[in-house]
């Protein structure tokens, strides 16, 4: 968990202390085929992400009702565009 707030850090700009971590979910495989382990955290409603274009180029942004798949309405979504 460490490293995955360590990268939201270094590509996002959040503070590891922003982050209110509720979960770690299963192991999946990126489009590189590098194994990545999602972490599920709150963050403030505030944070506006600050992002490191060398590595990220959108950040969305759900509910955790839209997570579960409950939620009404449409997912914030910030781009770099």
């Amino acid at each position: 968990m460490a490293c995955a707030l360590r990268e939201a850090q270094e590509e996002v700009g959040l503070q590891p202390a922003q982050a209110d971590v509720l979960c770690l979910l299963p192991p999946l495989l990126s489009k590189h085929l590098l194994s990545v382990s999602p972490v599920v955290a709150i963050v403030p409603p505030s944070f506006c992400p600050d992002l490191n274009a060398d590595e990220v180029s959108e950040v969305r942004a759900r509910t955790l009702g839209l997570v579960r798949g409950s939620a009404v309405g449409v997912p914030s979504v910030r781009t770099t565009s």
